[in-house]
Protein backbone atom coordinates (compact mmCIF):
# COMPACT_ATOMS: atom_id res chain seq x y z
CA UNK A 1 0.00 0.00 0.00
CA UNK A 2 2.86 1.90 0.40
CA UNK A 3 3.38 2.94 -3.27
CA UNK A 4 -0.13 4.21 -3.95
CA UNK A 5 0.01 6.57 -0.45
CA UNK A 6 2.86 7.95 -2.04
CA UNK A 7 1.59 8.66 -5.19
CA UNK A 8 -1.03 10.78 -3.78
CA UNK A 9 1.40 12.92 -1.64
CA UNK A 10 3.59 13.45 -4.54
CA UNK A 11 0.08 14.30 -6.88
CA UNK A 12 -0.39 17.07 -4.39
CA UNK A 13 3.16 18.56 -4.99
CA UNK A 14 4.84 17.34 -1.45
CA UNK A 15 8.46 15.77 -1.60
CA UNK A 16 8.62 12.03 -0.71
CA UNK A 17 11.60 9.83 0.75
CA UNK A 18 10.85 6.32 0.52
CA UNK A 19 12.38 3.17 1.94
CA UNK A 20 12.11 -0.07 1.52
CA UNK A 21 13.63 -3.30 2.57
CA UNK A 22 13.26 -4.66 -1.26
CA UNK A 23 14.94 -1.98 -3.09
CA UNK A 24 14.04 -2.66 -6.42
CA UNK A 25 10.28 -1.56 -5.59
CA UNK A 26 11.24 1.98 -5.42
CA UNK A 27 12.67 2.41 -8.71
CA UNK A 28 9.64 4.00 -9.64
CA UNK A 29 10.29 6.63 -7.42
CA UNK A 30 14.08 7.63 -8.53
CA UNK A 31 12.75 9.31 -11.76
CA UNK A 32 9.79 11.30 -10.14
CA UNK A 33 9.79 14.76 -9.40
CA UNK A 34 9.75 15.43 -5.77
CA UNK A 35 10.77 11.62 -5.15
CA UNK A 36 14.07 10.40 -3.63
CA UNK A 37 15.16 7.08 -1.90
CA UNK A 38 16.87 6.61 1.05
CA UNK A 39 19.59 4.57 1.20
CA UNK A 40 18.61 3.27 4.57
CA UNK A 41 16.23 3.77 7.13
CA UNK A 42 18.20 6.02 9.17
CA UNK A 43 18.89 8.37 6.51
CA UNK A 44 15.19 8.40 6.23
CA UNK A 45 14.53 8.72 10.23
CA UNK A 46 17.33 11.62 10.22
CA UNK A 47 15.64 13.55 6.81
CA UNK A 48 12.36 13.40 7.16
CA UNK A 49 10.50 15.55 9.60
CA UNK A 50 7.00 13.08 9.35
CA UNK A 51 7.62 9.18 8.59
CA UNK A 52 4.79 6.84 8.04
CA UNK A 53 5.63 3.53 8.32
CA UNK A 54 3.07 1.05 6.63
CA UNK A 55 5.06 -3.06 6.46
CA UNK A 56 2.83 -5.78 7.18
CA UNK A 57 3.20 -6.93 10.72
CA UNK A 58 4.58 -5.79 14.59
CA UNK A 59 7.40 -7.66 13.85
CA UNK A 60 8.53 -5.34 10.73
CA UNK A 61 7.14 -2.38 12.75
CA UNK A 62 9.81 -3.61 15.50
CA UNK A 63 12.69 -3.67 12.71
CA UNK A 64 11.85 -0.67 11.12
CA UNK A 65 11.66 1.53 14.57
CA UNK A 66 15.11 -0.23 15.94
CA UNK A 67 16.88 0.59 12.80
CA UNK A 68 15.87 3.52 12.46
CA UNK A 69 15.38 5.61 15.72
CA UNK A 70 17.43 3.64 18.02
CA UNK A 71 21.06 5.48 16.85
CA UNK A 72 21.49 7.76 18.82
CA UNK A 73 23.34 10.06 16.44
CA UNK A 74 19.62 10.65 15.04
CA UNK A 75 18.02 13.72 16.48
CA UNK A 76 14.63 12.63 16.55
CA UNK A 77 13.35 15.43 19.01
CA UNK A 78 9.99 16.91 17.25
CA UNK A 79 9.61 14.07 14.50
CA UNK A 80 5.72 12.94 14.31
CA UNK A 81 5.95 9.19 13.09
CA UNK A 82 2.78 7.97 11.85
CA UNK A 83 2.21 3.87 12.26
CA UNK A 84 -0.11 2.54 9.35
CA UNK A 85 0.37 -0.98 9.99
CA UNK A 86 -2.02 -3.59 11.90
CA UNK A 87 -0.14 -4.48 15.00
CA UNK A 88 -1.08 -5.28 18.68
CA UNK A 89 -2.55 -2.82 21.35
CA UNK A 90 0.59 -3.86 23.91
CA UNK A 91 2.71 -3.27 20.90
CA UNK A 92 1.77 0.15 20.08
CA UNK A 93 1.66 1.14 23.60
CA UNK A 94 5.23 0.44 23.91
CA UNK A 95 6.14 2.16 20.21
CA UNK A 96 4.73 5.24 21.95
CA UNK A 97 6.60 4.98 24.99
CA UNK A 98 10.32 4.43 23.57
CA UNK A 99 9.60 6.87 21.00
CA UNK A 100 8.14 9.48 23.58
CA UNK A 101 11.85 8.84 25.41
CA UNK A 102 13.56 10.02 22.53
CA UNK A 103 11.50 13.53 22.01
CA UNK A 104 9.58 12.00 19.01
CA UNK A 105 5.91 11.49 18.48
CA UNK A 106 4.24 8.26 17.61
CA UNK A 107 0.93 7.94 16.03
CA UNK A 108 -0.64 4.41 16.04
CA UNK A 109 -3.28 4.57 12.90
CA UNK A 110 -3.84 1.74 11.12
CA UNK A 111 -6.01 1.96 7.95
CA UNK A 112 -8.91 -0.32 6.46
CA UNK A 113 -9.71 -0.16 2.78
CA UNK A 114 -6.92 -2.12 1.11
CA UNK A 115 -5.06 -1.78 -1.93
CA UNK A 116 -7.96 -0.42 -3.36
CA UNK A 117 -8.46 2.31 -0.90
CA UNK A 118 -4.69 3.20 -0.93
CA UNK A 119 -5.43 3.66 -5.01
CA UNK A 120 -8.45 5.56 -5.15
CA UNK A 121 -7.55 7.33 -1.70
CA UNK A 122 -10.53 5.90 0.05
CA UNK A 123 -8.79 4.13 2.74
CA UNK A 124 -9.91 4.86 6.73
CA UNK A 125 -7.89 5.65 8.88
CA UNK A 126 -8.19 5.47 13.17
CA UNK A 127 -5.40 7.24 15.16
CA UNK A 128 -4.33 7.12 18.93
CA UNK A 129 -1.94 9.06 20.58
CA UNK A 130 -1.70 12.33 21.94
CA UNK A 131 -4.31 13.93 19.93
CA UNK A 132 -2.74 17.35 19.41
CA UNK A 133 0.08 15.28 17.43
CA UNK A 134 -2.86 14.07 15.46
CA UNK A 135 -4.70 17.74 14.94
CA UNK A 136 -1.16 19.04 13.70
CA UNK A 137 -0.99 15.95 10.49
CA UNK A 138 -4.67 15.57 10.00
CA UNK A 139 -4.25 17.72 7.07
CA UNK A 140 -1.82 15.16 5.50
CA UNK A 141 -4.13 12.62 6.40
CA UNK A 142 -6.83 13.72 3.20
CA UNK A 143 -4.22 13.32 1.09
CA UNK A 144 -4.59 9.53 0.82
CA UNK A 145 -7.84 8.64 2.95
CA UNK A 146 -11.50 10.00 3.20
CA UNK A 147 -12.03 9.63 7.10
CA UNK A 148 -9.81 10.20 9.59
CA UNK A 149 -10.96 9.62 13.09
CA UNK A 150 -8.96 10.62 16.00
CA UNK A 151 -9.61 7.55 18.62
CA UNK A 152 -8.04 8.02 21.66
CA UNK A 153 -4.89 7.77 24.03
CA UNK A 154 -2.01 5.54 22.24
CA UNK A 155 -3.05 2.03 21.78
CA UNK A 156 -6.59 3.06 21.09
CA UNK A 157 -6.14 3.59 16.78
CA UNK A 158 -5.33 -0.25 17.05
CA UNK A 159 -7.68 -1.59 19.14
CA UNK A 160 -10.21 0.17 16.97
CA UNK A 161 -8.32 -1.57 13.68
CA UNK A 162 -8.79 -4.65 15.68
CA UNK A 163 -12.67 -4.57 15.74
CA UNK A 164 -12.74 -3.66 12.11
CA UNK A 165 -10.83 -6.69 12.03
CA UNK A 166 -13.50 -8.94 14.06
CA UNK A 167 -16.32 -7.82 11.77
CA UNK A 168 -15.07 -8.02 8.73
CA UNK A 169 -14.17 -11.61 9.27
CA UNK A 170 -17.93 -11.84 10.36
CA UNK A 171 -18.58 -10.57 6.86
CA UNK A 172 -15.93 -12.49 5.05
CA UNK A 173 -16.13 -15.27 6.23
CA UNK A 174 -20.45 -15.56 5.99
CA UNK A 175 -20.13 -14.53 1.84
CA UNK A 176 -17.67 -17.41 1.48
CA UNK A 177 -19.87 -19.78 3.14
CA UNK A 178 -22.83 -18.05 1.37
CA UNK A 179 -21.18 -18.40 -1.94
CA UNK A 180 -19.94 -22.01 -1.49
CA UNK A 181 -23.73 -22.86 -0.43
CA UNK A 182 -25.33 -21.11 -3.29
CA UNK A 183 -23.25 -22.91 -5.78
CA UNK A 184 -23.72 -26.49 -4.03
CA UNK A 185 -27.84 -25.34 -4.46
CA UNK A 186 -27.25 -24.87 -7.91
CA UNK A 187 -28.37 -21.35 -7.51
CA UNK A 188 -27.29 -18.34 -10.39
CA UNK A 189 -24.74 -17.22 -7.65
CA UNK A 190 -24.93 -13.55 -9.56
CA UNK A 191 -28.68 -13.81 -9.36
CA UNK A 192 -28.72 -14.69 -5.82
CA UNK A 193 -26.54 -12.15 -4.76
CA UNK A 194 -28.32 -9.29 -6.20
CA UNK A 195 -31.29 -10.13 -4.67
CA UNK A 196 -30.03 -9.97 -1.15
CA UNK A 197 -27.95 -7.34 -1.70
CA UNK A 198 -30.76 -4.81 -0.99
CA UNK A 199 -30.95 -6.70 2.55
CA UNK A 200 -29.60 -6.82 5.88
CA UNK A 201 -26.86 -8.99 4.22
CA UNK A 202 -25.79 -5.97 2.11
CA UNK A 203 -23.31 -3.94 2.48
CA UNK A 204 -19.86 -2.94 1.37
CA UNK A 205 -18.03 -6.14 2.15
CA UNK A 206 -20.85 -8.16 -0.22
CA UNK A 207 -20.31 -5.67 -2.86
CA UNK A 208 -16.56 -5.54 -3.12
CA UNK A 209 -16.00 -9.33 -2.55
CA UNK A 210 -18.53 -11.00 -5.12
CA UNK A 211 -17.95 -8.37 -7.76
CA UNK A 212 -14.19 -10.23 -7.10
CA UNK A 213 -15.51 -13.54 -7.25
CA UNK A 214 -18.04 -12.82 -10.55
CA UNK A 215 -15.22 -11.22 -12.13
CA UNK A 216 -12.44 -14.19 -10.95
CA UNK A 217 -10.47 -11.38 -9.60
CA UNK A 218 -8.51 -13.38 -6.58
CA UNK A 219 -5.23 -10.81 -7.06
CA UNK A 220 -4.36 -10.08 -3.39
CA UNK A 221 -5.63 -6.73 -2.14
CA UNK A 222 -6.36 -8.15 1.43
CA UNK A 223 -4.66 -11.18 2.48
CA UNK A 224 -5.83 -14.03 4.45
CA UNK A 225 -2.61 -14.45 5.65
CA UNK A 226 -2.22 -10.98 7.81
CA UNK A 227 -6.20 -11.19 8.83
CA UNK A 228 -5.54 -14.15 10.54
CA UNK A 229 -2.59 -12.27 12.08
CA UNK A 230 -5.30 -9.37 13.70
CA UNK A 231 -7.54 -11.91 15.10
CA UNK A 232 -4.40 -13.37 16.87
CA UNK A 233 -3.90 -9.86 18.41
CA UNK A 234 -7.72 -9.58 18.59
CA UNK A 235 -7.45 -12.54 21.23
CA UNK A 236 -4.70 -11.16 22.90
CA UNK A 237 -6.48 -8.20 23.48
CA UNK A 238 -9.63 -9.82 24.06
CA UNK A 239 -7.61 -12.28 27.00
CA UNK A 240 -5.72 -9.29 28.65
CA UNK A 241 -9.37 -7.19 29.14
CA UNK A 242 -11.48 -10.49 30.34
CA UNK A 243 -13.50 -10.53 27.07
CA UNK A 244 -15.38 -13.47 26.27
CA UNK A 245 -13.95 -14.17 22.80
CA UNK A 246 -16.13 -17.26 21.66
CA UNK A 247 -16.46 -15.90 18.24
CA UNK A 248 -13.23 -14.58 17.03
CA UNK A 249 -12.02 -17.67 18.24
CA UNK A 250 -14.29 -19.60 16.12
CA UNK A 251 -13.70 -16.84 13.42
CA UNK A 252 -9.71 -17.80 14.08
CA UNK A 253 -9.82 -20.65 13.36
CA UNK A 254 -11.18 -20.67 10.42
CA UNK A 255 -8.82 -18.19 8.98
CA UNK A 256 -5.88 -20.28 10.63
CA UNK A 257 -7.37 -23.55 8.98
CA UNK A 258 -8.09 -21.54 5.48
CA UNK A 259 -3.61 -20.26 5.74
CA UNK A 260 -2.51 -23.96 6.30
CA UNK A 261 -4.36 -24.69 3.26
CA UNK A 262 -2.32 -22.96 1.09
CA UNK A 263 -4.35 -20.02 0.79
CA UNK A 264 -2.17 -17.97 3.21
CA UNK A 265 -1.13 -15.02 0.37
CA UNK A 266 -5.12 -15.27 -1.53
CA UNK A 267 -7.53 -12.73 -1.22
CA UNK A 268 -10.78 -12.50 1.20
CA UNK A 269 -12.79 -13.10 -2.45
CA UNK A 270 -10.88 -16.63 -2.40
CA UNK A 271 -12.50 -17.90 0.54
CA UNK A 272 -14.93 -19.87 -0.67
CA UNK A 273 -12.95 -22.04 -2.57
CA UNK A 274 -12.17 -23.49 1.10
CA UNK A 275 -15.61 -23.92 2.14
CA UNK A 276 -16.02 -25.73 -1.45
CA UNK A 277 -13.02 -27.82 -0.37
CA UNK A 278 -14.20 -28.60 3.00
CA UNK A 279 -17.52 -29.82 1.15
CA UNK A 280 -15.42 -31.94 -1.27
CA UNK A 281 -13.37 -33.97 1.57
CA UNK A 282 -16.23 -34.25 4.28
Amino acid sequence: MGRPIMNHFLNHNYRVMGFNRTVAKLDWLRGKKDGAVAENIGQLFDEASLIFVCVTDGQAVSEVLETGSQKPEIELKGKIIVDLSSISVGQAKANYEILKNRGAHYLDAPVSGGVSGATDGSLVLMAGGDEEVFRRVERMFRVFTRKATYVGKSGMGSATKLINQVMVAANILGIGQGYALAKGLGLNIETAFSAIADGYAGGKALETISNRIMAKNEAPGAKIKLHEKDLRNALVAASQSGVDARFIRACHVLLDEMTRAGLAESDHSAIWHFFDRTKETA
